[in-house]
């Protein structure tokens, strides 16, 4: 199955930055990843699964492109539903989501992600079957720092963990952690 992951969001906007931080996570469980300052495309392989792993910071149509010929695509964004605490994460079906409580899911210069995955899938291109959503829920969205809030912060660990789940790969046995917390 070729999965896409997607960190969404825009890192120098606070906790709009956690879809880039959770996608450099599931990142580091590669064994020879090395970050970069600048991410744009990785592409995970193993002997398992492979999948590919994309920086954006906008949704709509530019998205939905991004999303051609793959069977699974994964997204990663921040949320503000205010109905959790701010780091919160929940794993959706892209059609379970309310699209406007989504973030870059939903734009006010460009169409919604849902709008756009049903014109390409009207215009004939090949657009995944499923459509995961991890949303971490988020508060500071909009002011200008590349830190993220620390309750949010601590979300990155149990949200690339979710992410691993979703396409399948074994979680590290270095890693640990307590989803609790």
């Amino acid at each position: 199955m070729k999965t896409l992951v997607v960190g969404l969001g825009n890192p120098i906007l606070g906790d709009d930055g956690i879809g880039w931080s959770v996608a450099k996570k599931v990142l580091s469980y590669q064994k020879n990843y090395t970050p970069t300052k600048e991410p744009s495309m990785s592409v995970y392989k193993s002997n398992q699964i492979s999948f590919d792993v994309e920086f954006l910071s906008s949704g709509g149509l530019r998205l939905m492109e991004e999303l051609i010929d793959y069977d699974q695509a994964i997204i990663i964004d921040a949320l503000n539903t205010g109905q959790y605490p701010p780091g919160y994460v929940s794993v959706f079906n892209l059609d379970e989501i309310n699209q406007y409580l989504t973030g870059h899911l939903v734009s006010s210069h460009d169409t919604s992600l849902w709008t756009a995955i049903e014109l390409g899938r009207a215009l004939g291109a090949n657009l995944p079957g499923e459509i995961k959503v991890v949303g971490i829920e988020s508060k500071n969205l909009y002011s200008f720092s590349e830190d993220l809030t620390p309750e949010v912060e601590k979300a990155i660990l149990k949200a690339s963990l979710q992410v691993l789940e979703l396409i399948n790969l074994e979680i590290p046995k270095d890693v640990c952690y307590d989803l609790d917390t």
